[in-house]
């Protein structure tokens, strides 16, 4: 009889235990999937404003862009140049418009509509997006992966393309000659990548911090006697005398901050001293 009874405890005890996980995973269900949720709508706050930026970067006729969020989103242009039975996606062409750039979580034609979410803006330009590797053009889309994502913006033709960072460094350094050449006081467009580096040489002071492997007053091969500015990914003689990693423009403006040298962060603005031909990183 005690066993039966016992026997039967063990029963009830194993069922209150089976169904306690039961509406614990339940309950981990509807916490992941309302987090999910509200990610998704966070998320496709970044993409308008990301999609906003770019449309204003190619107003003011910028050459490049970059883009931090949503991550693990994809940039797209609708229609697709190499997939002629691919759809533009129902948020455009409800809208009448016959071509748009989308941001979209996943890489799809049913971009904001099917429960996929996503959001576009009209694409009067028909600015093409190209990933810049051959073998995935045909999708005409960009994902926005490790950001930031650099990406170079052509004319005639129209096209979005990703660059490298030393495409990046390229067009920043092209944008500050050109603020010096045109007298400006300040670097009007973006200075890229973060996390490299952009000095003037030679050097005439030393910072102690970033004089590994370079001698007294280096020069890297190919900047002029008259002295270059350059941006690179890091203070070392190889990298500065390679063809990689570095772009390096001839000038006679000096970099003033300690060590003639300036980490990228972002947002950074570079100050231009016309008269005294230097140029220093703004405080904030």
């Amino acid at each position: 009889m005690s066993n039966k009874k016992g026997s039967t405890w063990l029963t009830e005890e194993t069922l209150r235990l089976i169904i306690t996980v039961l509406c614990l995973l339940v309950l981990f269900g509807v916490l992941y999937a309302l987090y999910n949720v509200n990610k998704d709508n966070d998320d496709l706050k970044l993409a308008n404003a990301s999609l906003q930026y770019i449309s204003e970067k190619i107003n003011m006729g910028s050459q490049e862009a970059e883009i931090y969020n949503p991550s693990g989103w994809f940039l797209s242009s609708w229609p697709r140049k190499f997939l002629t039975q691919n759809p533009l996606p129902k948020i455009c062409s409800d809208k009448g418009w016959t071509n748009c750039l989308c941001i979209c979580k996943i890489d799809s034609g049913e971009c904001g509509d099917q429960g996929i979410p996503g959001t576009c803006i009209q694409n009067d330009q028909n600015f093409i997006v190209n990933p810049g590797s051959e073998k995935n053009t045909i999708s005409n889309s960009i994902k926005i992966d490790n950001p930031p994502l650099f990406l170079k913006i052509g004319y005639n033709p129209n096209t979005i393309k990703q660059e490298s960072y030393l495409d990046a460094a390229e067009i920043s350094l092209d944008n500050l000659m050109s603020d010096v050449s045109a007298g400006k006081t300040q670097s009007s467009e973006s200075i890229n990548p973060p996390g490299w580096y952009i000095a003037s040489f030679p050097r005439t002071t030393s910072s102690g911090l970033f004089d590994l492997g370079r001698t007294q007053n280096f020069l890297p091969k190919t900047c002029s006697s008259n002295g270059c500015v350059c941006i690179f990914f890091y203070d070392d003689e190889k990298i500065l005398n390679s063809n990689n990693l570095k772009i390096c423009e001839d000038t006679n403006f000096k970099i003033t901050d300690s060590g003639n040298i300036i980490k990228i962060k972002d947002d950074i603005v570079l100050l231009i001293n016309q008269q005294a031909k230097t140029i220093q990183e703004e405080i904030k």
